[in-house]
């Protein structure tokens, strides 16, 4: 998983993440930015993860919700605009255009990682 953070034209600070882990930059991006507070809760609940005082846990934001089951942290949208299930009878949607939506719009990695990379974007935030 590969990632870099950078300041956009307007001063804010955005994760970019590899293919396939685009969903945690957003997360990072959208979702925490650069509030502490909510940057201390995840490493708290990341504590708790690791001390096994959690088999699974939730945290929803405005737009993709992050579950942390034991090892495996995995960030979703909250309000998938585009629902399988309501497009029945509509033009069925390419392998491709589906693996491309759900790249950006699911993403999982390991814990361990997860927290290294949050990591490095507390210290981005804090520069």
């Amino acid at each position: 998983m590969d990632y870099e953070f950078f300041t956009d034209e307007q001063g804010i600070p955005v994760a970019q993440f590899s293919m396939d882990h685009e969903a945690i930059g957003s997360w990072f991006t959208n979702e925490i930015g650069t509030d502490k507070k909510r940057l201390q809760e995840l490493f708290a609940l990341i504590e708790k993860h690791e001390q096994q005082h959690f088999k699974k846990s939730h945290m929803s934001g405005k737009d993709l919700q992050l579950e942390i089951d034991q090892d495996i942290v995995e960030i979703t949208a909250i309000n998938d605009f585009y629902d399988r299930d309501q497009n029945q009878g509509e033009e069925e949607s390419t392998p491709d255009s589906t693996d491309l939506f759900d790249a950006i719009n699911r993403a999982d990695c390991g814990l361990m990682d997860f927290k290294d990379a949050l990591l490095s974007w507390q210290e981005f935030i804090s520069e």
